[in-house]
Formats: structure tokens, C-alpha cells, sequence
């Protein structure tokens, strides 16, 4: 079986992420990627550098952005057009799919996950990924979110893993995988809500 491991929430300097582009890109490679997202913080410059790079290293970088929605901050993958922070849930959602992305709930802990409630209502008209496993970028701790976890298992949503890193020192501690060999064929397992979260022992 081929498959496809992603970290799906890394930022770069473009953004507050403190490793260079390069090494970004050599930590992911190192730790068996097929590909990083790229999602800062208001702003897509990070893309172009890293998908400049990415041959060297054998990877894909899939285009994103991490949106504050005013209470919840979600990760739009595959978009290619800047999405303004705290337009609220409803219009964010809108707006990634508008793009054509895919929206993942990002980090919903230490508070956040209160806030899941507000993603209910809306699971009739989108399909939400939602983060399980994330790493502490202090200690490199791989962490799993239970109330997300738990609200993922009940509504059946895509679980995904990731670093949301902004060090290479964290770059794929955590991911989702899939079958396939291409951001197509993860596309394909969202949908189909067949992805496996994993920690990376490469560290």
C-alpha cells in the first residue's frame, strides 16, 4: 500500500514560524513526508518559497491559511486566496469552500473546544475535518484533544493529525496518512473519512 502522510498545519517565517524555509522542508523530508501544508496566519507569502523548494526534498506543499474566526480558528487547505480573520464560523466555512478547500477545526483545546457547539449546525452544508492530535511546541509533546476526538467520533468527521508547527524541531511529530500519493488522494479520504492520525518517532 502507498501512503500519503501529510502534516497539514505548519507556519513559516512569512508568518510567526521560526525556521527557515529549507529546514523546514529537510525536517519533513527526514521524518518520511509526502507533503507539508502551509497555513499562516493571514497571509499566503509562505507558499511560493516552500513549493520553490519542494523538489529538492521530494515533497508536496499544499497552499492554505489558518483563519481566527473570532472563537475558533480554522485551517483552510488547498485555497489560494487570502481569507480575512473574524468573519465568524458560518462565512468562514463559506469562504474556504467557495475556494474549493478543505476546512479543518484547528487546535480546539485549552478552552477552545467549547466552542465546538457552533460547528454542529453547520455540518449539514460542510464537511469539517477536525483536529485530534496535535504537538506542544515547548517540549514536543504529541498531545491528543479528547473533547475533539470525541466530537469527531460522534459526528463522523474527518480526524486529522498535525503539528501546527513553527519550528522545524516539530515538523511531523504528528500526521494524517491515507492511501495514494497525492493531495487528490487526500482529498478523496477526507470525504471518505478515511484518514489515520500518527506520531513520528523520527525526532
Amino acid at each position: 500500500m502507498v501512503r500519503y502522510t501529510i502534516d497539514t498545519h505548519v507556519h513559516t517565517p512569512a508568518s510567526d514560524g521560526r525556521s527557515e524555509y529549507g529546514k523546514i522542508l529537510n525536517a519533513a523530508c527526514l521524518r518520511g513526508l509526502s507533503a507539508v501544508a502551509v497555513t499562516d496566519h493571514y497571509t499566503m507569502d509562505g507558499v511560493s518559497p516552500m513549493q520553490d523548494l519542494a523538489g529538492n526534498y521530494g515533497l508536496e506543499v499544499v497552499p492554505g491559511i489558518e483563519i481566527n474566526t473570532g472563537s475558533l480558528h480554522v485551517v483552510g487547505l488547498e485555497t489560494y486566496d487570502i481569507i480575512p480573520n473574524l468573519l465568524g464560523l458560518d462565512k468562514t466555512l463559506y469562504e474556504i469552500d467557495s475556494q474549493g478547500g478543505l476546512p479543518i477545526i484547528a487546535h480546539p483545546f485549552n478552552g477552545r473546544q467549547i466552542f465546538l457547539s457552533e460547528v454542529r449546525p453547520l455540518l449539514d452544508s460542510y464537511l469539517v475535518g477536525i483536529e485530534c492530535i496535535g504537538v506542544n511546541g515547548g517540549n514536543r509533546q504529541v498531545c491528543k484533544f479528547g473533547d475533539a476526538f470525541a466530537f469527531a467520533e460522534h459526528y463522523n468527521l474527518p480526524k486529522i493529525g498535525c503539528s501546527d508547527s513553527h519550528s522545524a524541531k516539530t515538523v511531523g511529530l504528528a500526521v494524517s496518512v491515507c492511501e495514494g500519493d497525492s493531495f487528490k488522494d487526500f482529498r478523496e479520504a477526507f470525504r471518505e473519512r478515511k484518514i489515520d492520525i500518527e506520531t513520528n518517532n523520527y525526532r
